[in-house]
């Protein structure tokens, strides 16, 4: 079954897949729209998402944890399904200094990233 997700006057900015779910990192086109990561589950359906300050120029999935870098910083966020009509919610527990060279990021687990930049790969402890 094919489904669709309009990005809704966003664009991609960076995605990431985990098992049956895939996270998309989306901007505006304009200054109308916010900033936005959006998690699908195995069937298409919005599962969790989350409006964000800035770009995210990387994002990574990894079991109920997203991280996203942003301008030097990067953010990890939890989903908790709450088992009621508000459906999953998404908060962030850790925002940590990525570097200037910052490029990427890549979840190890659900409490350490890697930090992908220019000339080195730094692991960091969350």
């Amino acid at each position: 079954t094919k489904v669709d997700y309009p990005y809704s006057n966003r664009q991609l900015s960076g995605y990431n897949i985990d098992g049956d779910y895939v996270a998309l990192a989306l901007e505006p086109y304009d200054s109308a729209s916010t900033n936005q990561i959006v998690i699908l589950d195995q069937t298409g359906n919005v599962f969790a998402s989350l409006d964000i300050t800035e770009k995210a120029t990387s994002i990574s999935l990894h079991g109920d944890t997203v991280a996203t870098l942003q301008r030097g910083t990067v953010t990890v966020n939890a989903m908790r399904n709450q088992d009621t009509s508000s459906g999953t919610t998404v908060t962030a527990f850790s925002t940590q200094d990525a570097g200037t060279d910052a490029k990427a990021v890549a979840l190890c687990d659900e409490s350490s990233v890697y930090i992908l930049g220019i000339s080195e790969i730094r692991y960091l402890k969350l």
